[in-house]
């Protein structure tokens, strides 16, 4: 599988613009996303709050991040 993970930490960041640019380069390399995980939080949050560990358990050999 392929994961776009998209993490908004400040005012001046834009979860769109994110998704994007990692659009354009999956287009680029042919590479499809097959989930988004997205979140807006500050990096002063927890890693759990973050959904890395989210996202990690999700990871299986052979994933795109």
């Amino acid at each position: 599988m392929v994961y776009g993970y998209v993490r908004v930490s400040s005012a001046h960041q834009s979860k769109d613009s994110q998704m994007n640019l990692i659009s354009r380069y999956c287009v680029d390399h042919k590479l499809g996303i097959d989930e988004w995980i997205t979140l807006e939080v500050s990096t002063r949050k927890s890693v759990r709050k973050r959904k890395i560990t989210e996202l990690l358990d999700h990871l299986e050999q052979g994933d795109i991040v």
